[in-house]
């Protein structure tokens, strides 16, 4: 072999090998996910899992399928190929907390268990899906709308409780207030009313709540079974002692406008909270600019009309909590403005 061949064959041999480091390279997994045609299996019965690998070159598909439930007790069995084999039985109690404190002991009727792909390639791939087991007849899940929310102090709120069940269980609900996963003595966390029924309407308390607040729709067959929603209470700001929307009238573009209005900031729960003007039209003038609640004397005043447009103006002045997840408050000025007549 000459010379240039040797050349040839050394850089085709390299271009090779090159191209085989780039191919590896992209040979891998993207994601993983699970299908099924079932979230729920009655017991001794089976469901057909499916993982779907999406991957690049010639990486592998297989994944190692695991299950994850109740410790103690029979969560079922999976193989190779994805198929569940549910318990014989449910083997289960649990103490439930009932009003005021007082605890039961209660039979399951459903059991919630976690089945998980992961990826035989790339270990950190993994997907999982939840699946309930149960015996017939059941109530298989609860759900609230909505099922978390934010709301002023003294707002009320409709919530709504969804029951999925099979055979004749009762899709009946207890409803339950709970301040830092207890209930709260009176009205500190706001109350529900009526406390059953599929619908309830939630009024939040009058002051800040100490701790979480969350609201729990039972099933009054499998006291085990409920929904949940996660309820925040925020301020908001507030003015008082003037229209949200103020109209002005008519004024002649460059004429002085002899416009003074005082009103009062304050907080919807009554505390203290900064604030700062953070948007406000050219011609408005507010003092002051910023201040603490509640704030008594706030004006407002108009101070340049030559600055304004033929017609109608709209102005917007927001007033911004300098404390986070205080809702602003908002004032808007309307003001229509003509040329001056020539002489």
């Amino acid at each position: 072999m000459n010379k240039s061949w040797k050349i040839i064959f050394a850089l085709s041999l390299l271009l090779c090998v090159d191209s085989l480091f780039v191919y590896q390279a992209e040979s891998k997994v993207k994601s993983v996910s699970i299908k099924a045609k079932s979230s729920n299996v009655q017991i001794g019965k089976t469901l057909k899992f499916t993982a779907v690998v999406k991957k690049t070159g010639t990486t592998s598909k297989d994944v190692i399928w695991s299950i994850s439930g109740i410790d103690g007790i029979d969560n079922g069995t999976i193989d190779e190929t994805g198929l569940y084999i549910a318990p014989s039985a449910i083997t289960y109690t649990k103490v439930i907390t009932e009003e005021l404190g007082v605890t039961s002991t209660v039979e399951v009727q459903a059991i919630d268990v976690k089945i998980k792909a992961t990826s035989v390639a790339n270990n950190s791939k993994t997907a999982s899906k939840k699946v309930t087991v149960y015996n017939f007849p059941a109530v298989l899940n609860v759900s609230v709308k909505p099922s978390s929310f934010n709301i002023l102090f003294n707002k009320k709120q409709t919530l709504t409780a969804s029951v999925t069940k099979k055979g004749s269980a009762s899709s009946d609900v207890t409803w339950h207030l709970l301040l830092d996963g207890a209930e709260p003595d009176g009205d500190k966390a706001g109350k529900i009313n009526p406390s059953s029924g599929k619908k309830v309407t939630y009024t939040a308390p009058t002051s800040k709540p100490k701790g979480d607040i969350t609201i729990i729709a039972r099933s009054e067959f499998d006291k085990t079974r409920e929904g949940v929603s996660k309820v925040k209470v925020i301020d908001k700001l507030v003015l008082s002692g003037i229209e949200p929307l103020v109209n002005l009238g008519t004024v002649t573009i460059g004429q002085d406008l002899n416009y003074n209005r005082q009103f009062s900031v304050l907080s919807s729960s009554g505390d203290g909270i900064g604030w700062q003007v953070s948007k406000i039209p050219s011609w408005v003038n507010i003092d002051p600019i910023s201040d603490i609640t509640p704030s008594s004397n706030v004006t407002i005043s108009i101070i340049d009309t030559g600055t304004l447009q033929p017609g109608q103006n709209i102005g917007e002045i927001v007033f911004k909590s300098t404390k986070q997840g205080v809702r602003s408050a908002k004032l808007q000025v309307i003001i229509n403005a003509v040329l001056p007549t020539e002489p």
